[in-house]
């Protein structure tokens, strides 16, 4: 049989045997199941133990040596102790429940104001998304519209032009000639 923590048990046990053990204190035969030995080694019913410890007992039953754990079913189970006084000023108490209530309340509030801080930063995000994407569709547009600005103004024609009885040699975008050439031809 192999335990955990260093609890040292003389006795051989299996743990799917059945047969029933006698508590020393109540008498009365149980299971294996129920069986809790103490840092002592000495066995008693789950139900004994837990009535002896809840009277704020944290020695053995039988050795009065003091235990910080028992063995169920190979388990380790801590006792945790909470000191209670029994000469507590009822006032004093009272005071300080309304204390502990107006830190609960406190940190509510401050829940409270960190969802809604949440809440407002994802709708300005989502705000912000949505101006970004407006700002990104303008500049494609804008962009698209330079695109065909240049194209349309950097394809050039030579042309030679008579002016003030001179040949003047010239480079002229061909969508204005194309212009010059249709009001020409609407005439």
């Amino acid at each position: 049989m192999v335990l955990t923590d260093s609890l040292n048990i003389d006795v051989d046990v299996d743990i799917n045997n059945d047969t029933p053990f006698t508590c020393p204190i109540c008498m009365n035969e149980t299971t294996e199941d129920d069986k809790c030995i103490t840092e002592c080694n000495h066995v008693f019913c789950k139900d004994c133990i837990h009535k002896w410890l809840s009277r704020n007992k944290f020695s053995c039953p039988s050795c009065r040596g003091e235990i910080n754990y028992y063995m169920n079913n190979l388990e380790k189970n801590n006792i945790l102790r909470v000191n209670i006084s029994a000469n507590r000023d009822p006032v004093q108490d009272n005071n300080e429940i309304t204390a502990l209530r107006n830190r609960i309340h406190y940190y509510h509030f401050l829940l409270c104001i960190n969802f809604l801080y949440t809440v407002y930063t994802m709708t300005d995000g989502i705000q912000q998304n949505n101006q970004l994407g407006d700002y990104q569709s303008q500049l494609y547009n804008c962009t698209h519209a330079l695109e065909e600005t240049t194209i349309k103004y950097n394809m050039i024609t030579h042309v030679i032009i008579y002016f003030k009885e001179q040949y003047l040699n010239c480079e002229i975008p061909t969508y204005f000639i194309n212009q010059c050439v249709r009001i020409l031809y609407r005439d």
